[in-house]
């Protein structure tokens, strides 16, 4: 086989990818492992109702701002059932301690008076805060300035966190607790670890715009399908991309994958590979002898964001406040870092009966550390502390009492906020890591990828072998959906040219 271009992995950003490739005049394939395209996003279905696990809500769609042109250059805008989540409270936040709730409403002015008025003593942080997530959205990858993104301006933006920022413009204590638990269950990283760009790019994101689709994961799966069979882009399921080919010039010549039901291998000739997958599952296929060993360091260096636990209900009626909107309960410091908060999604709620949805429960679960006090000590008695969690754990007898007891405790903290639903709801659906991990792919089952941390060099668009590029949320653009598409606009930037990508998508921006 032969293409100009193989694409490694069909989640939203392989599948961008193919698509900008394609219209460009490249013959695409893209290959995935799992049975279907994009499985990380893909709904499911227990008792008649669907479970939404890898996608619930998304920011910045704004009319010919954000990332609105980037889905009408890639002809999926019209097809997603664009849904507007609660214009008042999109996201509801629920401090600790008696600290009341904090309603985040749609629009950055709206945003400034609702921080405002919850933290009187923090204002000219709260002005410094939102003019700061208003200039890095200005200067965003595709903006309306049509600049190249300034990398100097990244650098700036990589160098301190977000919570240096706010403290040095006078944030108070609680602003910055109610901040750093907001954007710990956003994007994985605390406000220390995190630089003032990705905070903005995806928390920011919301203040402008919040949406959900009517099928919620689906609808981006559809629409992506059905435009890669117009463009006659090949998407090659079922296969494993086991090698990069390089040749003595270090450039890539081909990819070899795997048929992941017989183990049949066949070898892909292509001048151009773009790599979507995690870091840590690339450097595996890597010709170690073609790319440099700091790379294969820098790689391993990384850290890994939280991976979750997520429990589906069946719940009818739902109280009002989770009706198009979210809800994130910040737990006390005394529970420990591996139990920050409950966020509870019911962004895609209420269906229409033939489109039943649940209500997402989903928290941080615990790392294996032999100090976890439940976790740790049965892995290390039932297989070693060198197990690998998402691949043997759901071997172990302590598994399913995991699972059972994740589980309840989420419940009996639901039920804690809404004592209303008690014994009026039923227990879907219970997905762990290895759950995310054995079928998505999602490495660990850690769903953010890698941690953007400020001060780290973070991957970005090109890769360490010549025709290798790189693109998806563990590059330095975000995480989430929306920066996973931006990575894979960025990586075609690299490819085919900033200016020749730029104008196309500055034609769809001037559309209405």
């Amino acid at each position: 086989m032969k293409y100009d271009c193989v694409v490694i992995g069909s989640g939203v950003s392989g599948l961008t990818a193919g698509l900008i490739l394609s219209r460009f005049g490249r013959r695409v394939a893209v290959v995935e492992q799992k049975p279907h395209s994009a499985p990380l996003i893909r709904r499911f279905r227990r008792g008649g109702v669907w479970c939404d696990s890898g996608f619930h809500y998304c920011g910045g769609l704004r009319p010919n701002e954000g990332f609105t042109p980037l889905l009408r250059f890639l002809g999926i805008q019209d097809s997603l059932g664009l849904t507007a989540m609660n214009p008042d409270a999109y996201d509801v936040l629920v401090t600790p301690g008696g600290g009341g709730q904090l309603r985040f409403p749609i629009g950055l002015e709206r945003v400034r008076d609702t921080l405002s008025g919850a933290f009187p003593d923090s204002r000219k942080a709260v002005d410094a805060y939102v003019d700061r997530v208003d200039a890095i959205h200005r200067q965003m990858p595709f903006s309306a300035s049509g600049a190249a993104p300034d990398e100097i301006f990244l650098h700036e933006n990589s160098i301190r966190t977000i919570g240096s920022f706010l403290r040095e413009v006078g944030a108070q204590e609680e602003m910055l607790r109610s901040l750093d638990g907001y954007g710990t269950v956003l994007h994985g990283t605390n406000i220390d670890e995190t630089s003032p760009y990705v905070h903005a790019m995806v928390v920011g994101s919301y203040y402008y715009a919040a949406h959900t689709f009517k099928k919620g994961g689906d609808s981006l799966v559809d629409a992506f399908e059905r435009r890669l069979k117009e463009a006659e882009v090949d998407v090659l399921c079922g296969r494993r991309a086991v090698a990069i080919r390089a040749d003595d010039q270090r450039r890539v010549v081909g990819v070899e994958i795997e048929d992941t039901d017989d183990g049949g291998r066949d070898f892909i000739a292509c001048d151009l590979c773009v790599s979507t997958i995690h870091p840590k599952i690339l450097v595996e296929i890597l010709p170690r002898e073609s790319v440099s060993p700091r790379f294969f360091k820098w790689v391993e260096r990384m850290e890994e964001t939280f991976p979750p636990f997520v429990v589906h209900l069946d719940l009818d009626p739902i109280p009002e406040v989770l009706r198009n909107a979210n809800m994130a309960l910040l737990h006390e410091e005394e529970r420990g870092e591996d139990d920050p908060f409950l966020a509870i999604l019911g962004t895609s709620l209420p269906g229409e009966d033939s489109e039943r949805k649940s209500l997402c429960l989903l928290r941080k679960a615990p790392r294996y550390r032999p100090t976890d006090p439940c976790l740790g000590r049965a892995m290390a008695r039932d297989f070693g502390a060198g197990a690998d969690p998402c691949r043997d754990w759901r071997r172990s007898a302590s598994y399913a009492e995991f699972k059972e007891a994740m589980t309840q405790s989420m419940l009996d903290d639901f039920e804690g906020v809404f004592p209303e639903t008690r014994g009026k709801y039923k227990v879907l659906a219970a997905c762990s890591p290895c759950t995310f991990d054995r079928r998505a792919g999602a490495w660990r089952g850690s769903i953010y990828g890698v941690k953007h941390l400020a001060g780290q060099r973070n991957l970005g668009p090109v890769g360490p072998l010549r025709g290798l590029f790189l693109a998806g949320q563990n590059t330095s653009v975000a995480s989430g959906v929306m920066g996973a598409i931006t990575s894979s606009f960025l990586a075609a930037a690299q490819i085919l040219g900033w200016e020749t990508v730029w104008s196309e998508v500055r034609a769809c921006r001037d559309t209405e």
